[in-house]
């Protein structure tokens, strides 16, 4: 009955038709592998797992950083006044730049030690020869003690503020 008053027709009508076509709404167009990729982005329990995993990553990564060794590169000039050079240092997650300076007391007579025999006589190993020098050290922590675990261990304690 409310179709019939709906449409407009009289109450008492005895036969109805209705003639058309059954719109499929263009679910055709969709892309199923889109609908579902749509969907997973807007899941709030997988950007809840998917920050979680991001946060054990940096974790990871930081954990990872302590066992990578310690770099110090070194380069100057030295002659018989003093020496000047930088250090580039990798210690404890950071980097840093060094530059230093280190001038010849003038009262102390520093004297070429004797050569080791493994060279000619003009190559010192100890002396203050004049000339550029550079140096490479490389740390490796191959056995940090307990010192790693009482770091996971302070980190495991809730904090007491």
């Amino acid at each position: 009955m409310d179709l019939l008053r709906l449409s407009g027709l009289p109450v008492g009508a005895d036969q109805v038709e209705f003639e058309g076509q059954m719109d499929s709404f263009a679910l055709e167009q969709f892309d199923m592998d889109g609908m579902v990729g749509l969907a997973l982005a807007q899941s709030s329990e997988l950007a809840e797992v998917a920050a979680l995993v991001a946060e054990q990553q940096r974790t990871l990564g930081q954990l990872r950083y302590e066992y990578i060794p310690d770099l110090r590169l070194t380069g100057g000039y030295q002659d018989e006044t003093g020496k000047v050079g930088a250090d580039l240092v990798n210690q404890t997650d950071t980097w840093a730049v060094d530059i230093f300076g280190q001038p010849k007391a003038a009262d102390i007579k520093q004297g070429r030690t004797d050569s080791l025999g493994l060279f000619r006589d003009e190559v010192n190993l100890g002396g203050p020869d004049p000339g550029w020098f550079a140096g490479v050290q490389l740390r490796i922590p191959l056995y940090e003690g307990r010192s790693q675990k009482g770091k996971k261990s302070r980190q495991k304690l809730p904090s007491t503020a």
